[in-house]
């Protein structure tokens, strides 16, 4: 995962991504992308309530991702809060009910192309 992210940063038009998430295991990992460059194409975070503009792609998806905060309704299955202030919001996914190999897919908006050269 982290040589997939890795090659995404080094293949990014942009100097500064703003964020890079990644899905595993039904976990969204955030990540900063910086560089040199002074140009931002999104700064986002999932204190946003339109979630920055995913998209929950119901075509792909046997589960759901859910914007929350606080301890996950499950016992035992999620964190207490998110992971940067304690009391912000996260994405999860409820896989009480999921059968294995479930997927739950959120796409990301897409991204004005850059004007900008490397």
């Amino acid at each position: 995962m982290r040589d997939k992210m890795r090659s995404y940063r080094e293949t990014c038009s942009v100097g500064l991504c703003g964020m890079l998430i990644a899905f595993l295991l039904g976990t969204a990992l955030v990540e900063p992308v910086t560089s040199q460059t002074e140009h931002v194409l999104l700064n986002c975070t999932f204190e946003d309530p339109t979630i920055c503009n995913f998209k929950f792609d119901r075509n792909h998806s046997q589960a759901e991702w859910i914007r929350h905060r606080g301890q996950t309704p499950s016992s035992r299955t999620g964190p207490d809060g998110d992971h940067t202030t304690g009391d912000g919001y996260y994405m999860y996914m409820e896989a009480s009910r999921v059968l294995p190999d479930s997927q739950a897919r959120l796409q990301f908006p897409p991204l004005p192309r850059s004007t900008t050269p490397r």
